[in-house]
């Protein structure tokens, strides 16, 4: 069975950083949300790293654009992003595997659409269905993919990882790994569209 349909479904029009930073917010709901597993037990251990970007040249001028177009306090963005650490295992893990695969659709599928991740997808819609419908009237991006996606990366925030959110967009922003097939796109994008992740982590921050 093919995963990819002849008939291209259509979605309404969004500038992909629009949709970028809707689902940064919404899994950040999520994991205020959801701060524990299904069994009530904390999530493992944070990873981290000794490798600040508290001094990176490029970091210090991003918070000077980010603070001339959002009118923010330019040392407030910077406090904000030297806490980010740079996190090689973020960047290994974003590469593709070496020999890639067949992959089965119907195997995938059944992996997320089944009775507890619908349950659940069914109480976070419910519960955070003032955002999400405000996500949807300011970015156009449907509710249901938001909920989607939160529901494939995380199980409504039962998954939580072990990346610092603002240590694993930074690193991506700033140092994407060379070696990906995509690497030489991701370097001829623009800076603000390239870093719009980070950007969100950091606006959204408690900046005084």
């Amino acid at each position: 069975m093919s995963r990819h349909s002849s008939t291209q479904t259509k979605y309404p029009s969004m500038h992909h950083s629009k949709a970028a930073a809707t689902m940064a917010l919404c899994i950040f709901i999520a994991f205020s949300a959801y701060g524990k597993s299904a069994d009530g037990k904390k999530q493992s251990k944070t990873q981290t790293s000794d490798i600040s970007y508290a001094h990176d040249a490029r970091v210090q001028q991003f918070a000077m654009d980010v603070a001339l177009r959002r009118d923010l306090d330019p040392d407030a963005i910077k406090a904000v992003l030297a806490q980010a650490r740079k996190l090689p295992q973020a960047q290994k893990l974003i590469l593709p595997p070496k020999k890639a695969s067949a992959k089965n659709w119907v195997a995938y599928r059944a992996r997320f659409i089944e009775p507890v991740r619908l349950k659940a997808g069914q109480a976070f819609w419910e519960a955070q269905r003032r955002w999400l419908d405000k996500a949807e009237a300011d970015t156009g991006v449907p509710a249901s993919l938001i909920v989607g996606v939160i529901g494939v990366e995380t199980l409504y925030g039962q998954h939580m990882g072990t990346f610092r959110t603002l240590d694993a967009l930074t690193t991506l922003a700033f140092d994407f790994p060379a070696a990906h097939p995509r690497a030489q796109r991701h370097r001829q994008q623009t800076p603000t569209h390239r870093r719009r992740s980070a950007a969100q982590v950091v606006e959204r921050s408690r900046l005084p």
